[in-house]
């Protein structure tokens, strides 16, 4: 994805969540231009919050190299910091996992 597409991909990703009432968004990226994921996704993320457009959603960031996890974790403090429930891993069963946990083993979940 491009930069300027990703901000419209994560937005259209929670509001799948909101409209359908998914408790859950499970994002996995390989990126290897993290700099760009993370201005990206936190932009999406500082006007979801700002406009309250964020839904009631917990975040599972699967990163699948190392650039990513230094993205997400950005993105990480600026979800901990709007409350928002979230959580960074290495792969998908273990963010899945952490949903179940949360869900008393159950999960709902959007994938993007």
């Amino acid at each position: 994805m491009d930069l300027i597409e990703i901000p419209e991909a994560f937005r259209m990703a929670m509001q799948v969540c909101r409209f359908n009432e998914i408790p859950n968004a499970l994002l996995i990226s390989n990126r290897a231009d993290g700099l760009e994921l993370r201005a990206g996704l936190r932009a999406a993320l500082r006007t979801m919050v700002a406009r309250t457009m964020m839904p009631s959603v917990r975040l599972a960031l699967v990163a699948l190299n190392p650039e990513v996890v230094k993205a997400f974790q950005s993105l990480k403090d600026l979800a901990d910091d709007s409350f928002i429930p979230c959580g960074i891993f290495s792969d998908e069963e273990t963010g899945l996992a952490w949903f179940a946990k949360l869900d008393d083993g159950k999960v709902t979940a959007i994938r993007g």
